[in-house]
């Protein structure tokens, strides 16, 4: 979404290059999550504490 509130459109020369590269390449993600029950329990995780 750009600044303005409207939103983000690639031109179709654009998005098909992104399909394209999306469906030949493969890349290894994890996505970590985790609840803290505290602002001070954040903190010290984030300073190693």
């Amino acid at each position: 979404m750009l600044f303005n509130g409207k939103p983000f459109l690639h031109s179709s020369k654009e998005r098909q290059r992104l399909q394209n590269k999306a469906l030949k390449d493969h890349y290894v993600a994890y996505i970590s999550h985790r609840m803290y029950r505290s602002e001070l329990e954040y903190i010290s995780l984030l300073l190693g504490c």
